[in-house]
């Protein structure tokens, strides 16, 4: 995922990337909204921010 330079409804910054739309806050690296292919993800689904590598 790669940033946008925008911020999303959340007010935190968009990241976005193969079919993910992301936004993250920087501080806690908490993903705080999320889509997979303009979709919510499905009930029970978790997303965490990984490190690289």
């Amino acid at each position: 995922m790669e940033a946008t330079g925008g911020t999303g409804a959340s007010g935190y910054p968009r990241y976005e990337g193969a079919g993910v739309a992301a936004d993250i806050d920087p501080r806690t690296r908490a993903v705080e909204a999320i889509t997979l292919d303009g979709a919510e993800l499905p009930y029970g689904w978790v997303a965490e921010v990984a490190e690289e590598g």
